[in-house]
């Protein structure tokens, strides 16, 4: 490759361009040495850095801005436990109560949900209008939720940064327990294998889609062991999948109906790079990872 290693640490990483390397293979001014951190500390990103990152992370009044692909990622709450009888979101009416005040919390703590399990970039997709909820809060004393402690994916070492999404979800928690006369427990992550049901009541998760034909992913997600394996609890979405007049939209109806996933957001991956950065990216690829480092160079 054009770069090679020049220190490994615990959270840091060193390239350093190879002198041997094809100059028609590089960028007009190709970067010489790249120094690749986990840590995300705005304080150190200069005109000469730049964060890879979900398009959420940075607020728009910081001075940067971001550079991606279309939306194509999904931010969602995942209900467990509907399958079990016993279980608090066995019940409908509980996730149907309980989702109808989450939403309104989120707004009360600045979070603006986007009301569509796919996203919006998909054609003919749009977010779902609510149906005003006609059942009366029962009340939930005794109750107590479940949810993982910190994101999936996080290392438990790392309590420096939390994702954002996770953050705006644990105040909506704390004022959706208030209002229901509820408790939420937040319990020690622990292994879980993807395919294989949460151990939690509720699940921050996120997955990913191909907006120019989601179908098949539609179907990976519903239909296979070996992805995320979303449930279907009346079988009507597997059945609307399986169709060959396929409507994006029902499907998206037919998950918010079924009251399981809770949308939270959409989103892609991508650059963050301060406003005056001195980086040129033209030649960058924003859809498909990884960084292809080569093509990064200095501004003319």
């Amino acid at each position: 490759g054009p770069y090679k290693i020049e220190y490994w640490r615990d959270d840091e990483m060193g390239l350093r361009l190879r002198r041997e390397f094809p100059e028609n293979l590089l960028s007009t001014k190709p970067i010489q040495f790249v120094s690749i951190s986990n840590e995300m500390n705005l304080e150190k990103i200069n005109s000469s850095g730049l964060i890879i990152a979900p398009s959420y992370e940075l607020a728009p009044s910081l001075d940067f801005k971001f550079l991606g692909p279309v939306n194509s990622y999904m931010s969602y709450l995942y209900c467990g436990g509907t399958n079990t009888k016993g279980r608090f979101f066995f019940d409908s009416k509980n996730r149907e109560i309980f989702r109808h005040h989450f939403y309104i919390a989120l707004n009360q703590v600045g979070f603006s949900a986007k009301l569509s399990f796919l996203p919006l970039s998909i054609q003919n997709v749009r977010e779902i209008e609510p149906i005003p909820l006609k059942l009366a809060d029962p009340d939930y004393a005794g109750i107590t939720i479940t949810v993982p402690d910190q994101p999936l994916g996080l290392k438990s070492t790392d309590k420096s940064h939390l994702d954002t999404i996770y953050e705006s979800i644990r105040k909506a928690l704390a004022i959706v327990a208030e209002q229901l006369n509820l408790k939420i427990r937040y319990v020690p992550f622990e292994n879980w294998q993807i395919g294989t049901e949460p151990p939690w009541d509720l699940t921050p998760r996120a997955t990913g889609i191909l907006v120019e034909s989601p179908r098949e992913d539609l179907r990976f997600m519903f239909f296979s062991k070996q992805g995320i394996s979303l449930p279907d609890l009346n079988g009507k979405i597997k059945f609307a999948l399986d169709q060959s007049n396929f409507d994006p939209q029902e499907i998206n109806q037919m998950i918010w109906d079924q009251s399981v996933i809770w949308p939270m957001t959409h989103f892609s991956i991508g650059y963050f790079v301060p406003k005056n950065t001195a980086l040129d990216l033209d030649k960058i690829n924003l859809s498909l990872p990884p960084t292809d480092f080569q093509w990064l160079g200095w501004k003319e």
